[in-house]
């Protein structure tokens, strides 16, 4: 009787991760990227637009949109590192978002953050899943 509860157990947790990674794939995005561009990141005070990567391919402005959109608001304070990337998206209803990329534990991990060139406002992170922060390193050839 254990070992049938033991297999049946199994069995409905392998089905569930299943069903959690297949949804993950399908997710909508909430708004369409039409570019993201990345620059060298001159720290927390506002963006460098000097980029040194641009793209308008659809699978690259996605991945990038779906790690933003899934990346998991933290309040772990990563201010004391500055951050190594700029992210700037432009949307095709012409909306933008800007967000600073900062890696931490020799590039395992991986948080973006909200621009505070108004000081008013506090700079929120969020925490890149691991395979997100892998797809952003493909990306922009940075194998840290």
């Amino acid at each position: 009787m254990k070992r049938f509860a033991l297999s049946l157990s199994s069995v409905l947790l392998a089905c569930g991760l299943t069903a959690c990674q297949s949804n993950n794939e399908t997710v909508k995005l909430k708004k369409e990227p039409k570019i993201i561009s990345i620059s060298q990141s001159k720290g927390y005070n506002g963006f460098y637009n000097d980029y040194f990567y641009s793209s308008r391919d659809k699978k690259v402005t996605e991945t990038i949109e779906r790690a933003i959109e899934s990346a998991a608001p933290t309040n772990k304070d990563v201010m004391i590192l500055r951050p190594m990337y700029d992210i700037y998206v432009e949307y095709k209803d012409s909306s933008r978002k800007e967000m600073h990329l900062t890696l931490t534990d020799r590039g395992k991990q991986g948080y973006l953050s909200t621009n505070n060139s108004n000081k008013e406002t506090a700079i929120k992170f969020y925490k890149l899943s691991k395979k997100d922060l892998k797809n952003i390193a493909d990306i922009i050839g940075d194998k840290a």
